[in-house]
């Protein structure tokens, strides 16, 4: 990303590319990714995919009366939406660790939630590592000039529906429960 920014900004992108940074999008968009895997053809207005383009239309339709499609919506009634109506957002529910026959299993009542965790072996601590910090980062930091080093969490792993965690006495388990749009839930546990 930074890259194509240098070039927009030094002038350097061709056409197809400079189609980017146009404020106004076409309605629809439909690209043969084997032949044009960086989408810069849009063929949505070529006759020759005018069946292609119904059938992908009609499929979009359906999933979107089936699954429903929020991008329509303003993000302010997006988030009361995804709040119940309420002007704060909901917490995710703690994350619940129950002893099953093989190990451990991680829950969590929240419907959508992921679960991630760590584990740390007694008297372990919670790491840092130091990354460059760039604006695509996805908000793992803020107040960080682009390309500086910052410090930042290990990663997490995440826990899969049905895994089972293989514990021993003395280590600390660390998990978080997140869904977008919920205050994050957070639960560490000692295994005795």
């Amino acid at each position: 990303m930074q890259e194509i920014l240098d070039l927009h900004n030094q002038g350097k992108l061709d056409k197809y590319q400079e189609e980017w940074f146009v404020p106004t999008k076409p309605q629809e968009e439909l690209y043969d990714v084997l032949n044009d895997p960086d989408e810069l053809h849009n063929l949505a207005d070529d006759p020759a995919y005018t069946n292609k383009l119904e059938e992908l239309r009609a499929a979009f339709q359906t999933w979107t009366k089936e699954v429903g499609d929020l991008g329509t919506l303003d993000e302010k009634d997006m988030l009361l939406k995804w709040w119940n109506g309420k002007e704060t957002p909901p917490t995710t529910a703690t994350p619940i660790l129950t002893k099953v026959k093989d190990g451990y299993r991680l829950t969590c009542e929240t419907e959508g939630a992921s679960i991630g965790y760590k584990i740390l072996n007694e008297g372990e601590e919670l790491k840092k590592q130091i990354v460059p910090q760039y604006s695509f980062d996805m908000m793992w930091t803020y107040g960080v000039p682009n390309g500086n080093d910052t410090k930042i969490d290990t990663p997490w792993s995440i826990y899969k529906d049905g895994d089972i965690l293989h514990l021993q006495p003395g280590q600390q388990l660390l998990v978080n429960a997140k869904r977008i749009g919920y205050i994050t839930a957070e639960k560490n546990f000692t295994i005795e």
